[in-house]
């Protein structure tokens, strides 16, 4: 697994996200959401087998 950077330089791919009542509370999902909204410091590296 490694991430792909979306965008002009990268894959030009939009990602739709929907929760269920509940889910926001979710740490993992919470912070997805926050990366994906900008308000976060990304620190990103590949995994590496």
């Amino acid at each position: 697994v490694v991430p792909l950077r979306l965008g002009p330089h990268g894959v030009a791919k939009q990602i739709f996200l929907g929760f269920r009542e509940g889910e926001d509370e979710v740490d993992y999902l919470r912070g997805f959401v926050e990366l994906a909204r900008g308000g976060m410091k990304a620190n990103v590296s590949p995994i590496r087998a």
